[in-house]
């Protein structure tokens, strides 16, 4: 039996009284549990996640809504669409990649295990390919061009934008060469412009941009209450800066 890309190995299930697992009355009577697995690749896109135990030294993954419509899954099973594999190749996959990281992988061997206990999914990763786009700017992203006074940022700059362009938003990182770093997120505006923000409880960082022959042009803001430069009038006051923000495509591995 086929289903969708990947073909049946075998299936060993059997039905169990849910009542007996103290599920509520609300929930059929009957369930069926066991595991079923496939062979055949698929290709799906997601992320890098932890195990929810922490004692558990497992690499994860969760598919997006779209990979996850794609995937095999017994009939009123709805569990989140996440699945591990503990293979060496694996580790090596994925080395340098941190949590959350938006990726396309290529699995094989996907084993269905449900149950009423901790059962997790599996699959053996073939290959991994980042999803993220990178973008290097001359000035730092966190604070623009270096000025006569006040704080100043670590040129370049760089931006990591999570699934971008093909989503409408994501997370993303600022990152300027000195290592200082700040997470961010972004939206696709209606205009086609992306607006992105960068906020802690020190400094807020925002750039909107545009993108054109693949480089990114826009303007850039930051405003800090945690650190005071003089004004025009030698004034002290909260950081503000404002600059036109320009950044070229670049491969994601320089940044770091």
């Amino acid at each position: 039996m086929r289903v969708g890309e990947m073909v049946v190995d075998s299936v060993a299930a059997r039905q169990v009284s849910i009542d007996s697992a103290g599920a509520t009355r609300m929930i059929p009577t009957l369930a069926w549990v066991g595991t079923a697995r496939f062979h055949g690749q698929m290709t799906l896109r997601g992320r890098l996640m932890k195990h929810p135990d922490a004692d558990v030294r497992l690499l994860c993954f969760e598919a997006d809504s779209a990979s996850a419509a794609l995937m095999p899954r017994w009939a009123g099973d709805e569990r989140r669409a996440w699945f591990c594999d503990s293979n060496v190749e694996a580790e090596r996959l994925v080395r340098g990649r941190s949590e959350g990281r938006s990726l396309e992988l290529v699995i094989d061997q996907f084993v269905i295990r449900r149950s009423f206990s901790d059962d997790v999914n599996t699959a053996r990763v073939v290959r991994i390919r980042d999803l993220a786009r990178c973008y290097r700017s001359p000035h730092s992203v966190l604070f623009g061009p270096t000025t006569r006074t006040g704080q100043q940022g670590g040129p370049p700059g760089w931006i990591r934008l999570e699934g971008f362009p093909d989503s409408d938003h994501g997370e993303a990182e600022l990152r300027d060469s000195d290592g200082k770093a700040m997470t961010a997120t972004w939206h696709r505006q209606a205009d086609d412009s992306v607006a992105l923000l960068a906020a802690n409880d020190f400094a807020r960082i925002e750039i909107r941009f545009l993108v054109s022959n693949g480089d990114l042009a826009g303007q850039g803001t930051a405003h800090s209450d945690a650190a005071l430069e003089p004004d025009s009038t030698g004034r002290l006051s909260d950081l503000r800066r404002s600059w036109k923000f320009r950044a070229t495509a670049a491969p994601c591995d320089a940044m770091y």
